[in-house]
């Protein structure tokens, strides 16, 4: 059973009563068995301003015998519904026997349709086992009042403004027809937040209870994907519903482990307040880890990341409760709110480099079976991520808090631990086994959800804790460790059997406490810590893990000041201040260097991603020099997907108004032609970027006397416009695709021009199994007169061509032309794709 603590007023004599203990002034415990609303007002820190709206009473009055509470669940056909909600309203029931409750499904299934799917859901998911064991019911009679539940749910189509005229029509039919009146009623929306504002709109035109009747319209998340989206949510819903009407639910809100925090930290103020600080406290870490995959979320989870998926809500929640300021008074929605507020406000600007982001190595191909994707398509959206939070609060002045959660890790587990500095120095050896226990790591910990830890573990170094009575010293294994140290080492505490997170809100909601749900001014003030750092994670490539137990080591962190580092040895952090330290972990075997020079390696979306990353380096110390970024792009297949990172990554924070993009070779045809080297850059790239068209600068193959003709002088007319607004003639970056047989640009085996080291543009015409064997192209002068040459190889097709070129002592550019590719004083970096190097 949870812990639920209460500050009360000394002059007031009402018992406030929770879901498990109270405490009243005389600090005494008492389980309580029936609960009483909190009031909800108009006047709450997030009441809408000039709402138009109805709003409810400020005081909304205990269902009583005689009153019925109708609830309507939008979306009762659907997963959440199926797999939660049915079994958590069948549980309100059972709890609150002296209530009458009448209960509607609505989906936008037919109706025959709809009833039948409903009886399925009922039969399949509505379960004694999962009735509370504060319930007091033998099986038999929880089997017979399962089947009385199954009867009282109605199904109603609801796909179109007037099937809600109907619902609540019947609504009030049905409560004339049984003579009871109506105390208020619960709409659960278990559907996508876009359909939000239409139900909302609905329910306020023509589904209101009548009289002092109260109203709440619970939402699932996600609530927008950054400050701009959830603002926009929040003030459209504002139109048709009170803030106190509104309970946005986080079902880890519901967690006996979540509920314990604050109520811990003011049942032991004596013991740990004056530690609860910046002078006590090391870090807080906050994780999150789960076991499986992404497979069958992957539609949902590909639009939000691990971030916005959990970090932003449920992980920001904890750490509000562990870092905020004890409310003077537990009771009032007010204060809480407040101290709440006051915690979100204070916490410092985060930038990447206090981030750490990953995927696990199966998740594209997961991605692309679930998404109908090709080969070519890639996803970089993180399932894993680590991030470093400080709050500018004298409290909590440069301690770390590190949140972390993935997907696919080792184990399921989460949990708060707040480690302590040790400043106690043994001069002899502690003996662990005769309770000595001083020099041992200082921690509190708060396990939240399932699996066989204790509620709370706090060190015996730290003074004993006070929990309720009915907590319990759970039975561990003295073997057992906890998170590393010895069980012996804490005092541990269990609260009891989880209860069914959903079970509880809706409980909670039942009764008004809204502080157990998300305002819409805590909501944006969350969204205000997190959307600048998702945009600036935005471009930044996620490291891959293998996943589960084979990730090992691969993610570990560790802080430096305020940044967070992997320690990885094999990792080369994604830093664009230092083009050095791009790279993937490696695997066993894979040298960092191919023929003396850098090797990226990955499979293909990963070596295309740290290729851009290469390129947006590269733009900075060019910008800087010469106020330009000048790169030259191949055609052909090798390079569409890194085309499309850019733009889909990089569109927006890539110096585009500065670049100045270049061909490396082209086919004598029409720009227009599906052949043209040009064509495929500008459909692939060109058409998506806000690139200036005078900074785009196409071979001139077809001039006044047709395709490649020698009288029009193509080749001098390009070379002349380089020498003209290139500096010293020397690009920034040319990137290469290779052919299989070895070509680069369109210089080929065994071609005349091989030996040509001075004209910058030439013609070719050694493409001789091609349809367009005649060629433009740049020259090795040009190429190895750049400052940097990324040459990019992918595919198994490939891999004979890399096999070969892995013999060192090949030098025979004349059969393999990538060979002559040498600058003369810049940086040559091979960017090899798994497939075509092992």
């Amino acid at each position: 059973m949870p812990l639920f603590i209460r500050h009360l007023p000394k002059d007031d004599t009402k018992r406030l009563n929770f879901t498990g203990f109270v405490m009243v002034a005389a600090v005494s415990f008492c389980i309580v068995s029936s609960l009483q609303p909190r009031q909800a007002t108009a006047s709450s820190p997030d009441a809408p301003g000039g709402s138009s709206a109805p709003v409810p009473l400020e005081a909304e009055e205990e269902p009583t015998r005689g009153s019925v509470v109708n609830i309507i669940v939008i979306g009762g056909t659907g997963d959440l519904s199926t797999r939660y909600l049915w079994q958590g309203f069948f549980n309100l029931i059972n709890e609150e026997k002296n209530q009458a409750f009448h209960l509607y499904a609505g989906s936008r299934m037919l109706q025959e349709d709809g009833e039948k799917e409903m009886k399925l859901i009922l039969e399949r998911n509505v379960s004694c086992s999962k009735v509370p064991a504060s319930v007091a019911m033998t099986p038999e009679e929880c089997e017979r009042a399962k089947e009385v539940y199954k009867e009282k749910v109605t199904y109603h189509m609801l796909k179109k403004p007037e099937d809600y005229v109907v619902l609540c029509s019947n609504i009030q039919h049905t409560m004339r027809s049984v003579g009871l009146k109506e105390a208020g009623r619960i709409f659960y929306f278990s559907v996508p937040a876009f359909a939000y504002e239409g139900i909302a709109e609905n329910i306020n035109k023509v589904c209101r209870p009548a009289g002092d009747a109260w109203l709440r319209a619970v939402l699932e998340k996600p609530f927008g994907h950054d400050t701009a989206s959830a603002k926009k949510l929040s003030s459209a819903l504002k139109e048709h519903l009170a803030e106190n009407e509104i309970y946005r639910i986080d079902h880890y809100l519901g967690k006996t482990g979540v509920q314990s925090i604050l109520p811990f930290r003011a049942l032991n103020e004596k013991n740990y307040g004056g530690i609860w600080n910046s002078e006590n406290i090391e870090r807080v870490e906050i994780v999150m880890k789960e076991s499986l995959d992404s497979k069958g979320r992957i539609y949902f989870y590909d639009k939000y990341g691990v971030m916005r998926d959990v970090m932003q809500n449920h992980l920001t929640e904890i750490m509000a409760l562990v870092a905020m300021e004890i409310p003077s008074n537990l009771s009032s929605i007010h204060d809480y709110q407040r101290e709440k507020l006051a915690l979100l406000s204070q916490v410092d600007h985060v930038t990447a480099e206090q981030a750490a982001i990953g995927q696990y190595e199966s998740y594209v191909d997961e991605w692309r079976e679930e998404m109908d994707k090709g080969e070519d398509d890639t996803s970089s959206v993180p399932t894993f991520a680590g991030v470093l939070f400080f709050v500018s609060s004298p409290r909590w002045k440069d301690v770390p808090f590190l949140m972390l959660s993935g997907k696919k890790l080792d184990e399921k587990q989460t949990y708060v631990r707040i480690v302590f500095k040790n400043s106690h120095f043994c001069t002899v050896t502690p003996n662990y086994a005769e309770g000595d226990h001083a020099c041992r790591q200082k921690q509190i910990i708060f396990f939240i959800g399932s699996g066989n830890h204790p509620t709370i573990a706090v060190s015996r170094a730290l003074r004993k804790p006070q929990v309720p009575k009915s907590w319990s010293i759970p039975d561990l294994d003295p073997d057992t460790n906890i998170l590393g140290s010895p069980v012996k080492d804490f005092y541990a505490y269990s609260a009891g059997v989880e209860l069914d997170a959903y079970s509880v809100l809706i409980k909670e909601c039942y009764h008004g406490n809204r502080d157990k749900f998300i305002g819409s001014s805590e909501l944006v003030a969350s969204w205000d810590i997190w959307t600048p750092l998702l945009r600036a994670l935005e471009d930044v490539p996620p490291m891959r893990y293998p996943g589960g137990k084979e990730t090992g080591r691969w993610l570990d962190m560790e802080i430096q000041g305020r940044r967070l580092r992997s320690c990885h040895k094999n990792d080369r952090t994604w830093n664009i201040e230092d083009s050095n330290r791009f790279g993937m972990p490696s695997i066993s075997g894979i040298p960092d260097t191919f023929r003396s020079n850098n090797l990226y390696t990955g499979s293909k979306e990963d070596t295309v991603s740290l290729l851009a990353k290469h390129l947006l380096v590269a733009t900075q110390s060019a910008i800087s020099s010469h106020g330009a970024f000048h790169v030259a792009f191949p055609g052909g297949n090798t390079p569409e997907m890194l085309f499309l990172h850019l733009f889909l990554r990089m569109r927006h924070t890539f110096p585009w108004r500065e670049t100045h993009v270049w061909l490396t070779d082209e086919r004598c045809v029409p720009l227009d032609s599906e052949l043209s080297n040009f064509n495929v850059i500008y459909s692939k790239l060109l058409r998506y970027i806000p690139i200036p068209y005078t900074n785009i600068h196409p071979m001139p193959v077809q001039l006044a006397h047709g395709l490649c003709n020698l009288k029009d002088g193509g080749p001098e007319l390009y070379s002349a416009e380089i020498k003209r607004l290139i500096p010293d003639q020397r690009f920034d970056f040319v990137v290469l695709g290779v052919g299989e047989d070895g070509h680069v640009a369109s210089l080929f085996p065994h071609h005349e021009i091989l030996v040509d080291k001075t004209n910058f543009v030439l013609f070719s015409d050694g493409a001789v199994q091609s349809s367009s064997p005649r060629r433009m192209t740049l020259g090795y002068s040009t190429i190895n007169n750049s400052r940097n040459v990324a040459i990019l190889i992918t595919g198994e097709r490939k891999r004979f061509l890399v096999e070969k070129l892995k013999q060192t002592h090949f030098k025979n550019a004349t059969e393999f032309p990538v060979l002559g590719v040498a600058p003369n004083n810049g940086t040559l970096s091979w960017f090899i794709d798994h497939d075509a190097l092992v």
